[in-house]
């Protein structure tokens, strides 16, 4: 599973790989925890963001709300969830 976060402050974009054994739609993965659940918040999109860059932030001062990062992902080359990244 590939996911694609932009930064809608910066337009910069990464991607990183989740393993294919994190799928498990029978509980809403994905796309129901980007969409509604935890990674539905800027806070932990942003960790995920700077995972993805090699990058590991101090989560003690989190950055919450709902608009600074986009969200897609593909799943065995096919679009799954996209927030117009």
């Amino acid at each position: 599973m590939i996911i694609t976060i932009k930064d809608m402050r910066t337009g910069q974009t990464v991607q990183l790989t989740e393993p294919d054994e994190k799928i498990d739609e029978d509980n809403g993965w994905p796309p129901f925890i980007w969409e509604e659940g935890n990674y539905s918040c800027d806070c932990n999109r942003e960790i995920y963001f700077n995972r993805a860059q090699g990058i590991e932030i101090d989560i003690t001062k989190p950055l919450c709300g709902h608009s600074r990062y986009r969200v897609k992902i593909e799943q065995a080359g096919m679009e799954t969830y996209d927030e117009g990244v």
